[in-house]
Parts: structure tokens; sequence; C-alpha cells
């Protein structure tokens, strides 16, 4: 676990930036094995859904989405685009009240079809992080 957030290390100087200005930070990350710790007052949770590390976006890891949905979070930011299906599945678990902004961190666009599928999904989400190039191609 340790070294997946040194290897992730601006998720915990951004959560503990957070944490700094008094707003609650837990991080879930979806791990071989079942953790959770406490460090610099952020909350970690490492949830083994028996998934492989990287899966296709049909897959829907259930029981992470379970528990990110159990925290009833105010604002939830999501690190992939392109896993639309599962943040809409998420979006269903949630309370009305929860928020998801989802961060786009570039890469290969996806051909015409999935991107018209990820943007229709996706448009769910009340926010996006996106990088510069990423705007102007998919005209969010």
């Amino acid at each position: 676990e340790e070294e997946l957030l040194q290897q992730h290390y601006t998720i915990t100087g951004w959560a503990e930036a957070l944490q700094r200005r008094n707003i609650e930070v837990i991080v879930v990350s979806r791990f071989r094995r079942e953790s959770s710790f406490q460090k610099n007052k952020v909350q970690y949770y490492f949830i083994s859904d028996q998934l492989e590390a990287t899966f296709s976006g049909w897959r829907l890891p259930v029981k992470f989405l379970r528990k990110i949905s159990a925290l009833d979070a105010d604002l939830i930011h999501l690190h992939n685009f392109t896993l639309s299906l599962q943040t809409f599945l998420l979006k269903l678990l949630l309370n009305k009240k929860t928020a998801i902004i989802i961060q786009h961190h570039g890469g290969k666009p996806p051909g015409k079809k999935k991107r018209i599928f990820h943007n229709l999904v996706n448009s769910i989400a009340d926010g996006f992080f996106l990088p510069r190039q990423t705007r102007a191609r998919t005209g969010l």
C-alpha cells in the first residue's frame, strides 16, 4: 500500500493539502488485498475486488463501488475518463447529494463510437478535469 501511495504521490499530496484546510479526505483504491489506515489525517481504504489490476471498460468492480457509495461523500473525484460504465453505476449507487468529478489524464483518444459512448455516459458527472488538448478534441 505504501509503495502504491509513493507511486501516486500527487494523490497523497493533494489529499493532505485539502486535509490541512479542514476538509475530510478519504482515498479509496482498488488493490490486491484489503486494508485501511490513516496517514497524515487522510483515511486510506484499499479494496480487493478479485478483478485484474487493469480491466476492460465492461467489467464492474461492484465491491469497490459499493465501498465508495457507503462512505456517503459530498464529492467523489475519479481518475479515469474511460471507465464510464463504472462511473454510471457508481452514480446510481450514490446518494443524490454526492457530486462526481472525473479527471482525465490524457492519452490516445478513443475511436468515434467509443468517444460518443463515453461522452454520453459520462454526462452524469457534475464536472471534469481535462488536459488542455483533450478539451479541444472532445468539445468539453
